[in-house]
């Protein structure tokens, strides 16, 4: 017979085989080494992010924060029931108009902070600004480079997640009732965020975060900002 003649060997005697020759020793996974990452001033990077719970019986409820990376002093904050575009511009304004603008805000992915356009047609031909979100644009408009973190990377957000575990077990938990009305939350948080700047010392920091923060750092007033 002239034909070439071809055997097939399972995929378990080959697995066999090296087994029992002692080839299939696995390289042991190479761990990945993750830098802790500190901006250098105060204003150079503000971290934004929302937590929620059901800390009103039934309703959920919404809270952002805007979290100065450098000092983690805690810029702006706001309660809501619904989680908004308009609510989230609006903490970035009170931010810029309280201590100017900054250089990097960093959030999550969103859809309000990340526009994706799934089968892109070949007939259209649009700039990549064309595509940025609505914050992404407001804060190029006044020197605010818009930054998202990579998706499912939680520990990009270490610092504010940590925050967030410390509002729900000392100010959350003292709260007295599923029956307190929303705005009387958010007065009481502003007490809140006072003591935390101001008297709560930051273990990683080794002291209060108003004793690190610097509004003069990155910080820059609108004016300025559109001069330069």
């Amino acid at each position: 017979m002239g034909d070439r003649f071809e055997r097939r060997i399972a995929q378990t005697t080959v697995w066999r085989i090296l087994k029992a020759a002692g080839l299939l020793h696995r390289q042991p996974a190479t761990p990945t080494l993750r830098k802790r990452f500190e901006a250098a001033v105060s204003g150079d990077l503000i971290q934004m992010d929302t937590t929620w719970g059901y800390w009103l019986g039934e309703q959920r409820l919404y809270l952002t924060v805007l979290l100065d990376d450098y000092s983690r002093y805690l810029l702006a904050a706001g309660w809501t029931l619904h989680e908004t575009l308009w609510h989230n511009m609006g903490l970035v304004r009170t931010t810029v108009e309280k201590y100017g603008t900054f250089k990097v805000l960093y959030t999550d992915n969103a859809s309000w902070f990340n526009v994706i356009r799934h089968n892109r047609s070949i007939y259209q031909h649009h700039r990549q600004h064309a595509y940025d979100s609505e914050i992404t644009r407001a804060c190029r408009e006044i020197g605010i480079v818009h930054v998202t973190h990579q998706p499912y990377q939680p520990q990009s957000k270490g610092k504010v997640e940590r925050l967030f575990r410390f509002i729900q077990e000392r100010f959350v938990g003292a709260l007295d009732g599923p029956e307190i009305p929303l705005y009387v939350i958010d007065k009481k948080f502003s007490r809140w965020m006072e003591w935390y700047n101001a008297k709560h010392v930051n273990r990683t920091i080794g002291c209060v975060p108003k004793k690190r923060f610097d509004p003069t750092g990155s910080h820059r007033s609108l004016v300025s900002s559109a001069g330069r």
